[in-house]
């Protein structure tokens, strides 16, 4: 824990239109965002500036859960289920008591990673270690 770390995640915070909460879990800050406004805000700046790495694959399957409950799909039992199974592709995937509940839940396929072959920019590059 580090108090260049809080600062970040500040700045962060204040980037994304001063969305969300940064709270201290043991050792560790951490920037959450749970309403719906501010999910958009960082979806957008995510459609805008994508990942350059196999993330990417997640973004996109949050995005469909967020189309998903915009669309209120997640109110029905088949969207419930959809999400569930979207989910389940995540790297911590459902939980033990979920996976019980739901034992029939299988992984949603997950978009393929095509990584980026062209070299990055190195001005992109420099704005994460200048200061």
């Amino acid at each position: 824990m580090n108090s260049e770390n809080k600062n970040l995640l500040d700045l962060l915070k204040n980037y994304f239109n001063k969305e969300g909460l940064i709270s201290k879990c043991k050792n560790i800050y951490l920037y959450e965002v749970s309403n719906k406004e501010g999910l958009k805000i960082i979806r957008s700046h995510f459609e805008n500036f994508p990942l350059q790495t196999s993330k990417i694959i997640y973004f996109k399957l949050w995005c469909q859960v967020m189309v998903m409950i915009e669309n209120k799909e997640h109110l029905t039992k088949e969207g419930f289920l959809k999400i569930l199974s979207i989910k389940n592709n995540f790297p911590k995937g459902l939980s033990e008591k979920i996976r019980n509940l739901y034992p029939h839940v299988n992984p949603y396929t997950k978009p393929l990673y095509k990584g980026n072959t062209k070299p990055l920019n190195p001005y992109w590059i420099a704005g994460f270690v200048q200061s």
